[in-house]
């Protein structure tokens, strides 16, 4: 008789297993694994970016044990890189086979213009349902046959362009083992800030902060891709999504360690913002919409900064309304 397979301990060969049938799928998208090692990895002193060559090599350390402190099993959060659902649901699949249960696989894909232009025709809907940001985008065939796109980042009511530059993929070397198609450095820092409604989550900043000090105190090239080049419009969201999180008045500007600061607009002054998907609405429409957003924002935020509520989410609650959560119609 067989003896029994090994349960492996840390994420690292876990994901290797999940990679590697990705190869032998060359029919399906190219994906970037978020979150995880590649977050360790950032908070590491002892971690080398190279951006020319667009990678990231982090020490053994920097892979995780695939349990939490309390013992929930870690994510592998996989962004597709495509607007099929056929070819997301696909990539899921093949994750949840390859994995076998040691990490929850969560598959998603980019989202179409299209969809962006449906909420914008139903903007009271699209307030009270949307919490999260996608990224929707138009795609053609850019270099060696890989996908290129063009679009938006969104949380309706507001949007910020985007384009291949931000979706670009760097790989990160952990040990031996099977390079991990990951984010940019910045964007993996841009995609904490823009995520949710509530802006910064509670229970990412302390790790956003030291993260951000850690590589943009080192690698300032990447803070200025941040501020001024590829990521100044997403930067510019996690701006509009600070605002909301804020009181009316009083609203603080965040610091991200010495490196970055995110400061508030006036809140009345988001309806002004070109970003600003209800211009053309009449302006009770636009003081309905903002406002709204506003108390969302207060609210969630302050359920966030629950640590027995947001562990009861995530044990009970989480995966029942999985299409709520990801803006699914």
């Amino acid at each position: 008789m067989a003896a029994p397979m090994t349960e492996r301990s840390t994420c690292g060969p876990i994901m290797e297993t999940f990679l590697q049938a990705l190869d032998r799928r060359p029919n399906l998208p190219p994906v970037q694994i978020i979150g995880g090692n590649g977050a360790a990895a950032l908070l590491n002193p002892d971690t080398v970016i190279d951006l020319e060559s667009r990678t990231i090599s982090a020490p053994s350390s920097c892979d995780l044990p695939r349990l939490r402190v309390d013992g929930s099993v870690r994510d592998l959060d996989t962004l597709v890189l495509s607007t099929d659902p056929r070819e997301v649901e696909a990539v899921r699949l093949l994750g949840d086979e390859s994995v076998g249960g040691e990490l929850k696989v969560s598959a998603f894909g980019l989202r179409t213009v299209a969809e962006l232009d449906a909420q914008r025709d139903r903007p009271l809907r699209s307030t009270v349902r949307i919490f999260l940001a996608d990224r929707y985008v138009t795609t053609t065939t850019g270099e060696e046959s890989l996908p290129a796109f063009d679009g938006f980042k969104a949380l309706y009511p507001f949007q910020v362009p985007i384009t291949n530059e931000i979706l670009e993929s760097f790989h990160l070397v952990l040990d031996d083992r099977h390079p991990v198609p990951t984010s940019h450095p910045g964007a993996t820092i841009l995609n904490y800030v823009t995520r949710s409604i509530s802006g910064l989550r509670a229970k990412d900043a302390a790790k956003v902060e030291t993260m951000t000090e850690n590589i943009l105190t080192r690698y300032p090239e990447i803070r200025d891709w941040i501020l001024d080049g590829p990521g100044r419009d997403l930067f510019d969201l996690a701006r509009i999504l600070h605002t909301l999180s804020e009181p009316r008045r009083g609203a603080r500007t965040r610091h991200l360690g010495t490196q970055l600061e995110i400061t508030p607009y006036p809140l009345a002054a988001l309806r002004e913002h070109p970003g600003f998907m209800a211009l053309r609405r009449s302006r009770p429409t636009q003081h309905l919409i903002v406002d709204a957003c506003h108390l969302k924002s207060r609210v969630l935020g302050s359920f966030e900064g629950n640590a027995a509520i947001v562990g009861f989410w995530r044990k009970h609650v989480e995966d029942r309304v999985d299409g709520i959560i990801h803006n699914e119609p």
